[in-house]
């Protein structure tokens, strides 16, 4: 089944799971056992082909059908967050799953289908993910990349060894005459991948860049091709920490998406008001949700974030403290200074100080 993976996550843009008999086959960016049980006892008995079935659970929608392949009955389920246009996100949650039904029944999945196992066997999934895998001949890369993020995200960490090892030693054109080289070259391009994916994840901004800088300066100490394959398994270690240690994730997409913009945008002005036109959503509704779903006013986070970049800036450059204080957009440079005494205890020039005196 996994090695159908790069396909069927195509079905459709949002999470989404496939049952068969009542049990669900295969699932995308659920991976919630009691969600996806729920899911189905809510929703086969009352499903017909003719018909999108929706159900709403706790704050998420799910939209649902069911259709046959060679005497099987089948149910295709998509599901997302409950949003404030819900007309219109309704109409497009039942066009997913009218699409994605015609997909499977295409004559190019129905012999999937057919070998697609009774049930999802959790288990096992990791297990078998990585003989699958070296089994699978995946020439597009930015299909393989993909793929490699996601696990990341997922945290299996034993698959994204596998993948980033694919993705260094992909069959293309050398980057450099020297292999070494090139294989470093693809590693950089790697770790920028990465390092964004951490980021859009709310991993702070600060933190992922030094690690970041941290693996380019050890990768340029390899001497020989054989060391790679060991970075390469320390890059997934680090990374896999990293999201482990600092990735938050909150209820509402929104939310999620308010603060991966704020991470995204720090070096940028940024205010509720920004931010709520970049999302589409009412400045006060915004602002009311935020403070609800993390516990700290968006004007505050804002700050929090900016301060916590400022001490990556303070420890690792030769900024000055103006310098800082501009590029993080404060006010002035009193401002950042007031912002960054009450946050740490100390001024930004007395922190810098004993940072540099170590």
């Amino acid at each position: 089944m996994l090695t159908k993976v790069p396909f069927l996550k195509k079905i459709s843009p949002i999470p989404f799971a496939l049952y068969k008999n009542k049990v669900c086959i295969f699932e995308y960016e659920i991976n919630d056992t009691i969600f996806l049980n729920t899911i189905s006892e809510k929703l086969w008995d009352r499903n017909t082909s003719k018909t999108v079935n929706i159900l709403k659970l706790s704050s998420d929608i799910v939209a649902a059908t069911k259709f046959s392949v060679n005497d099987a009955e089948y149910m295709f389920a998509v599901t997302e967050e409950e949003q404030s246009r819900l007309d219109k996100q309704l109409i497009n949650m039942q066009k997913y799953v009218e699409i994605g039904v015609d997909f499977l029944k295409s004559d190019k999945m129905t012999s999937d289908l057919i070998n697609l196992p009774q049930n999802l066997n959790r288990r096992n999934i990791e297990n078998n993910f990585n003989q699958d895998f070296k089994m699978y001949n995946i020439e597009n890369k930015f299909q393989l990349e993909e793929i490699a993020m996601h696990e990341l995200v997922r945290g299996n960490k034993q698959n994204v060894q596998i993948l980033f090892n694919k993705i260094i030693n992909l069959s293309n054109t050398p980057l450099s005459k020297d292999k070494l080289t090139s294989q470093k070259y693809r590693i950089i391009i790697l770790l920028t991948l990465v390092s964004r994916t951490c980021i859009r994840k709310n991993c702070p901004v600060g933190i992922t860049l030094r690690l970041t800088d941290k693996l380019t300066i050890q990768l340029d100490r390899i001497q020989s091709s054989d060391d790679i394959q060991l970075f390469i398994e320390h890059i997934a270690v680090e990374y896999y920490s990293l999201l482990k240690n600092n990735a938050k994730n909150y209820n509402s997409k929104c939310i999620n998406d308010a603060v991966e913009f704020i991470n995204v945008n720090i070096y940028k002005p940024i205010n509720n008001d920004t931010i709520s036109d970049y999302l589409d959503m009412n400045p006060s509704y915004l602002s009311s949700l935020f403070k609800h779903e993390t516990g700290t006013p968006l004007r505050t986070f804002i700050i929090n974030k900016k301060v916590s970049e400022s001490k990556y800036l303070l420890r690792n450059t030769s900024m000055s403290i103006n310098a800082i204080a501009s590029a993080l957009n404060f006010s002035n440079q009193s401002h950042f200074s007031k912002s960054f005494k009450e946050r740490t205890g100390f001024t930004p020039k007395y922190y810098q100080d004993v940072v540099n005196s170590k």
